[in-house]
């Protein structure tokens, strides 16, 4: 592949407005993901019990599911970086907030200040019910049909290159200035993401071509989604995979239980993921995922399931660090084969509400998950749970993979229908 080749896979960096929308995602996740370490750090530091890491995530999940499907409806009928400045500004009020109760929280560890986190926690959740959908579909609006695996590469590298110095940034302000430090930095951050969304210059609505009430919209789009061949099965398998076999939320424990580590430490072992992810994104854009897409698919997420039985099986500090970048890695490839099937399959005017749907398979896989896994580790304990979780992804792959012909023949090489 000569020079002009490789650029062109970069093609898209050209277009301004792209650029910016970029930039709004990486500093907002970036924000996001300092805070999520100082937040996971903290209660754990208080409470000493993993539950109530999982406590967090389920604080956080209830509200962003009930609002997701509302929330894509919104973003399919209203400008959608109208609603992403808003919500926005919503994740920049909660970190002031955060900020606020953490200067005043060694007299509230058994009060009012643990469960203020969990509070502002629910309020970030019923944000991203808003944000998520409006930011999928507001990114992929800005590019032409035909440039969209390129997009939604370009895009997860960008949000896992966030995902990367975030923890990593987070453990060593945490540990440096503690929470307030982590806090205030994440003001910033965010600051930075709405200031970029201003600067896009495009605002265009939702194309549409139907005049149904919004609750029939609702249904049409669930239809799809539910009666969707390749969608439905590709969604569900990322749903369970990292619903069972995510470690993330119990990392506080395992870096302080198994490899005896500080909250540095913990915010490297958080970054590792997106790292070995980055490394797979820049792989992908230049070699798409055409060919024999399904079971790419397929073998990525059995991937991801070998390696959390690896991470559960570790009791040094490197090892950890390159299970948990592999998983990355191969959850990176899963990622882009997801999003290029959505926004290929999806109508323009339905993306917002299809991407609804799918923010709560992430969600429930992410939070929910988070959940399951502090009460498995309360009750099988740390290394039993995750064995069994990362055991429980290998076996979902394994069915899917022999029931699901569609997702076993799809290749992108092969032209289907938007609407099939």
């Amino acid at each position: 592949m000569n020079r002009a080749e490789i650029f062109g896979k970069f093609s898209l960096l050209s277009q301004r407005d792209f650029r910016n929308y970029l930039s709004g995602t990486f500093f907002l996740t970036l924000g996001v993901q300092v805070q999520s370490v100082a937040v996971g750090w903290q209660v754990y530091e208080l409470t000493n019990n993993p539950i109530w890491l999982g406590m967090i995530g389920l604080s956080e999940a209830i509200p962003f599911i009930l609002l997701t499907i509302p929330g894509g409806h919104l973003a399919d009928t209203q400008k959608r970086k109208s609603i992403l400045k808003v919500s926005i500004a919503g994740y920049w009020f909660c970190s002031v907030l955060l900020c606020l109760l953490s200067t005043h929280f060694s007299s509230w560890i058994h009060g009012p200040g643990l469960w203020s986190i969990f509070a502002v926690m629910s309020a970030i959740g019923v944000l991203r019910g808003f944000a998520g959908p409006a930011r999928s579909a507001f990114g992929f609006q800005l590019v032409a049909r035909g440039k969209i695996a390129q997009a939604a590469s370009i895009s997860s590298t960008v949000w896992q290159a966030a995902a990367v110095a975030g923890p990593a940034l987070g453990g060593v302000l945490y540990a440096w200035k503690g929470s307030t430090g982590a806090y205030l930095f994440t003001l910033l951050s965010i600051s930075i993401s709405l200031s970029s969304y201003f600067f896009i210059s495009a605002d265009p609505l939702p194309s549409s071509t139907q005049t149904e009430s919004g609750l029939n919209k609702v249904k049409e789009g669930l239809k799809f989604f539910f009666n969707h061949p390749v969608i439905l099965p590709a969604m569900t398998l990322d749903m369970l995979a990292v619903l069972f076999g995510g470690a993330v939320a119990i990392l506080p424990v395992f870096c302080d239980q198994i490899l005896q580590a500080g909250p540095a430490a913990l915010g490297i072992l958080r970054a590792m993921p997106a790292i070995g992810a980055i490394a797979a994104g820049f792989i992908i854009t230049l070699i798409p995922l055409n060919n024999n897409t399904g079971k790419k698919l397929l073998l990525s997420t059995l991937g991801f399931g070998l390696c959390i039985l690896g991470f559960a099986l570790s009791t040094e500090f490197y090892w950890s660090c390159f299970m948990l970048a592999f998983s990355g890695a191969f959850d990176m490839v899963s990622v882009v084969i997801r999003h290029t099937i959505l926004q290929t399959f999806a109508p323009e005017e339905m993306r917002g509400r299809l991407s609804a749907i799918n923010y709560i398979f992430i969600g429930t896989s992410n939070e929910i998950g988070a959940f399951e896994s502090g009460i498995a580790a309360g009750f099988f304990g740390l290394v039993p749970s995750i064995l069994i979780g990362g055991s429980i992804t290998i076996f979902i792959t394994l069915m899917l993979g022999v029931f699901s012909k569609p997702i076993r023949d799809l290749s992108f090489k092969t032209e289907v229908p938007i609407g099939t």
